[in-house]
């Protein structure tokens, strides 16, 4: 008895400390591009003309950024609530990355980069698979969000 209490108490102290650390992450999160909205609203307010482009450029990717952050916290609660619904249809998967990676050309470019999506040359030229398209773009960019800046030039 006292050792199932002991792996209990193990157990809860875990699960504070990844609540703790979620919090923590979310906050973060949330807070960075929204401090990015709130410093080029402050340009655009003073009134700086040249600067007034590039402010406009950090509140649309900020704004982007917190509306990612905030709909994969709503995914995330659907999904313990148990009320997530994928909506699976029969996808082309290579043709997703590859018109993905078009959409991120100029960032790679950018980052001295290279990233390019093979098939198989024996396997059909559409690979379907059943999955929810929107939900796999979205991983796909958390994932290019995240290499990107923190790789070395080369090839991904």
């Amino acid at each position: 008895m006292e050792k199932r209490s002991q792996k209990t108490k193990l157990l809860n102290a875990n699960f504070r400390a990844f609540q703790s650390n979620l919090l923590s992450l979310i906050s973060h999160e949330l807070r960075t591009p929204l401090t990015g909205i709130l410093n080029a609203l402050q340009l655009i307010e003073e009134g700086r003309k040249s600067e007034c482009e590039e402010a406009y450029a950090m509140i649309k990717r900020n704004a982007v950024r917190l509306n990612d952050a905030l709909s994969t916290l709503l995914d995330l609660a659907s999904i313990e609530s148990g009320t997530y619904h994928p909506r699976f249809r029969e996808v082309d998967l290579v043709s997703l990355v590859r018109g993905r990676l078009d959409l991120y050309e100029k960032k790679l470019l950018a980052s001295k980069l290279k990233m390019s999506c093979e098939a198989k040359t024996d396997s059909p030229p559409e690979a379907p698979v059943l999955a929810d398209s929107k939900k796999l773009l979205r991983a796909f960019d958390i994932c290019m969000g995240l290499v990107i800046p923190k790789a070395k030039p080369g090839k991904l």
